[in-house]
């Protein structure tokens, strides 16, 4: 049994996490033949399971698919919203980050032409609007068929909006979704916008322990329940020996945990969506329109 292992390598939640760190213990045989403990070690150090890359390959041809219903970005996201991913949306003010967010938690909830998933809207900087998501509905009843026959206030009670002011909050909120999770199994799509927000309080030596954190449960969530992530991040400007740079917030620790960036960006009313990385399909961009904009 390797007990040298460090507890942090072990799928604990991150509550489970601090309070093992807080009672001083670091590595798995510190608490091997402590009482007070419960922990089943055995389960949480066993060899994970092997499949073949053939058994993936079905698995993922099996993935139920998240669509926008927004011309040329559905063929631009098309094998990026999925379950266990975790994908960014990142640009400037007024790029669409959360506009589009309001959107996907809409049409989300669409799977096989039927208003059969919830999704869970958490927001870290006050910008959600209920009535600008009435609008969106509005918009979605009127010009796409695949919502026509759906009730709007249907539509709204498939949406399950989290308010959070702090990162204690945001990690609080990710083990509360743990036990929502398991009496909610048409849950397709989780967003947080933004996940910046809530960093921005933390003493930067935190910073990439909290990222790692957040990121990790909520990659071992989406996979456990079968639900993608979303997550809104902003730019920020950096000054270096070629002059000033604007460059994604939370910099490369945030970069090489992702599974997914999608850069966004406006310029007189046309949104542009390119992709700078992504696990399934090479780098591309596209232009689109939110509903409002068409005629």
């Amino acid at each position: 049994m390797p007990f040298s292992r460090e507890l942090s390598s072990l799928p604990l939640t991150l509550s489970q996490q601090k309070c093992l760190s807080e009672k001083g213990f670091l590595m798995v045989n510190d608490i091997n033949n402590c009482d007070s403990v419960e922990l089943n070690i055995v389960e949480l150090t066993k060899a994970p399971a092997t499949k073949t890359a053939f058994q993936l390959f079905e698995e993922e041809k099996k993935m139920r698919e998240i669509y926008s219903f927004l011309e040329n970005l559905d063929d631009l996201l098309k094998g990026v919203l999925r379950p266990g991913l975790v994908t960014e949306f990142v640009g400037l003010p007024g790029s669409g980050r959360t506009q589009l967010s309001l959107h996907l938690s809409i049409s989300a909830q669409i799977i096989e032409y039927s208003l059969s998933a919830e999704t869970i809207y958490i927001c870290t900087n006050m910008d959600f609007s209920v009535s600008r998501l009435r609008e969106i509905i509005h918009n979605y009843r009127n010009k796409c068929i695949h919502f026509k026959d759906f009730n709007e206030d249907d539509i709204m009670k498939n949406v399950n909006f989290i308010n959070i002011m702090s990162i204690k909050e945001l990690l609080e909120c990710l083990e509360y979704l743990n036990e929502f999770m398991k009496n909610k199994s048409n849950v397709s799509l989780v967003i947080i916008d933004s996940i910046t927000y809530p960093l921005r309080f933390c003493e930067k030596s935190e910073k990439t322990s909290y990222i790692s954190s957040i990121v990790t449960q909520l990659r071992y969530l989406g996979e456990l329940y079968n639900f993608a992530v979303l997550l809104t991040n902003d730019m920020t400007t950096i000054v270096g020996p070629n002059g000033s740079e604007v460059v994604p917030s939370l910099r490369d620790t945030f970069y090489h945990i992702i599974n997914n960036r999608i850069l966004l960006s406006q310029k007189n009313n046309n949104f542009q969506a390119e992709i700078l990385k992504c696990s399934t399909k090479f780098p591309t961009k596209c232009s689109f329109k939110f509903l409002d904009d068409l005629t």
